[in-house]
């Protein structure tokens, strides 16, 4: 990301001369038009695009606070709308003085994000949807502002996050009273949390006894209903498993339709179970209904708001930790 002294660099100026143009200050502080030329032809040769979160942030510096939503665009960007409601459900329960910036990354480039780095862009940050590399980075690095982690762990982080071992718990409690054989639906490259989700429900399924073999072990290529379909087609339809774990609802979508094409019946031939990242009312009303587990997003947006705020009114001491339960439907 271009900075203001890479500006200045380039035209040959100060820093505070950028300021001063970028500001447009340049009669009052008598900047002469040709220096002003030179800051505004280097500001087009590298693209530079001013901080406004940041000054935003000077202006309400006594009024209100500016929180960061650092948030993956990636297909996760669906569940957005969730997360806002929490926000709101928040800000307006507590009469918060909050203003959110929703902060577009791409996943695995957290480091890139210069503004976590700095003071002054914002008061506190949010960050979501975080990638192996990113939490490498974030290990390494010690916040400079107060910073919660939507469902992921840090030690010295505040964090916010699903219980997953009440997540499997949940996951086998339907099937409890039976033993069987547990197949697998995983994605070629899951996120982080999925992964994690994943084992905790085979590792419940295993501590009741489920079998969980190799041949019953899928990989979808892609997290969309057609790589689900086509994944299908590699499992046995004279041996299958019991129940079907799958990464995301989306997948088991394809799987289902593609069972049903073959005149297989679900449920009754086959259980299918998932990890809801749709609306779960689309599983519910999908013939048949598909079960899902799903992660209370707008719970834990609520609760990294919540928390931020507690820290920054000074009532709460961080690292603080904390967890939302799953919920079947």
């Amino acid at each position: 990301m271009t900075t203001l002294k890479d500006v200045a660099k380039l035209a040959g100026v100060s820093p505070s001369t950028v300021s001063i143009v970028v500001n447009q200050k340049y009669d009052k502080l008598k900047i002469s038009p040709a220096t002003q030329e030179k800051v505004r032809k280097a500001i087009r040769e590298l693209n530079y695009q001013p901080n406004v979160a940041a000054k935003v942030l000077r202006r309400n510096q006594t009024n209100e606070y500016m929180i960061a939503v650092y948030w993956a665009n990636d297909a996760r960007s669906a569940v957005i709308g969730s997360i806002l409601k929490g926000f709101q459900h928040t800000i307006e329960s507590n009469h918060y003085p909050v203003n959110i910036v929703i902060r577009p990354y791409r996943n695995g480039t957290l480091s890139q994000e210069t503004d976590l780095q700095t003071r002054g862009a914002f008061h506190a940050a949010i960050i979501a949807n975080t990638a192996a590399e990113d939490m490498e980075f974030l290990e390494s690095f010690s916040p400079i502002i107060p910073t919660v982690l939507f469902n992921r762990y840090l030690k010295n982080y505040n964090t916010v996050i699903v219980d997953n071992h009440q997540f499997g718990s949940l996951a086998v409690k339907p099937f409890l009273t039976s033993t069987g054989r547990l197949g697998i639906l995983s994605l070629k490259n899951p996120y982080l949390a999925m992964q994690t989700r994943r084992q905790a429900v085979i590792q419940a399924f295993k501590k009741a006894n489920y079998q969980i073999e190799n041949s019953s072990q899928l990989v979808s290529q892609e997290d969309t209903a057609e790589a689900g379909y086509e994944a299908m087609k590699m499992c046995s339809l004279d041996d299958l498993p019991d129940i079907f774990y799958c990464d995301s609802d989306t997948i088991a979508f394809g799987a289902i339709r593609y069972l049903q094409k073959k005149g297989i019946s679900v449920p009754d031939k086959v259980v299918f179970l998932a990890a809801g990242t749709q609306t779960h009312e689309t599983a519910q009303f999908l013939t048949p209904s598909l079960k899902t587990l799903e992660i209370p997003t707008q719970k834990i947006a609520s609760t990294c708001l919540d928390t931020l705020m507690q820290i920054l009114q000074g009532h709460e001491k961080p690292p603080i930790h904390k967890q939302c339960p799953p919920f079947m439907t």
